[in-house]
């Protein structure tokens, strides 16, 4: 199926992909595209529509059919998914390199303290997390924890997933990041309070050894929580 989008004529649109390296192939010659990591920069002062077909470098597996149609209008920007396929299975070889570059426990470190600082970490990607995604399971007497909603940072050798932890009782709770274990998790954190007060909530973070998955990418992290007076907690 191909998708019709209206981009600005005489001015660089932004086109953010599903894949870690994406190839494009276009029939106009007056058209420019610059490929940054997985996001793809067309400008053209031509009128005419342009068609474009967009795969992943070393792959003709999956390609995605585009036709732009330049008008005069502001610069526009995309964000291109595979229907059917939230998740594409396309390694990040950026986070790889960053992964790889440091020990294992170095890497898991400072992607928490990354998360938690509303960070990605580099070559990461971001996403909301989707309803049919294998979440965690978190238990501990008097907490409950939600990840429906939360937040996907995607690597190459793990993800993080984003929720929150909310103390629903009258007594103070230490949240025990053991509650989140399980065979594929490699790490847990929360922020900004891992001793949570009556009605306190915080963030919390779950580390997995998962398949690799890509998402829009983002160079800043919004919060899930309105975070407001002391901020306690560690990393």
């Amino acid at each position: 199926m191909n998708e019709v989008l209206p981009i600005a004529l005489g001015h660089a649109n932004r086109i953010v992909t599903p894949f870690s390296s994406p190839k494009v192939i276009k029939m106009d010659s007056s058209t420019t595209i610059d490929i940054k990591d997985n996001v793809l920069y067309v400008a053209t002062e031509n009128p005419a529509p342009i068609t474009l077909y967009i795969r992943d470098a070393g792959s003709e597996s999956v390609a995605l059919s585009i036709t732009l149609v330049p008008r005069r209008i502001p610069p526009q920007q995309y964000e291109l998914n595979i229907k059917g396929q939230q998740h594409y299975n396309f390694s990040n070889k950026k986070a790889q390199r960053w992964e790889e570059s440091q020990p294992y426990i170095e890497s898991l470190r400072l992607a928490l303290r990354d998360t938690a600082l509303g960070k990605v970490p580099s070559g990461y990607s971001l996403g909301k997390t989707q309803p049919n995604d294998a979440l965690p399971h978190c238990a501990q007497p008097g907490l409950s924890f939600s990840f429906n909603g939360g937040q996907t940072i995607a690597g190459h050798h793990f993800k993080i997933l984003v929720g929150t932890v909310h103390n629903a009782t009258p007594n103070p709770i230490e949240l025990k990041e053991s509650s989140c274990g399980n065979w594929n998790v490699a790490a847990v954190a929360a922020w900004p309070n891992v001793f949570l007060t009556s009605g306190q909530s915080s963030e919390i973070y779950v580390v997995m050894n998962m398949p690799h998955q890509s998402f829009s990418q983002e160079s800043q992290r919004p919060s899930l929580l309105e975070q407001g007076g002391d901020q306690h907690g560690h990393i």
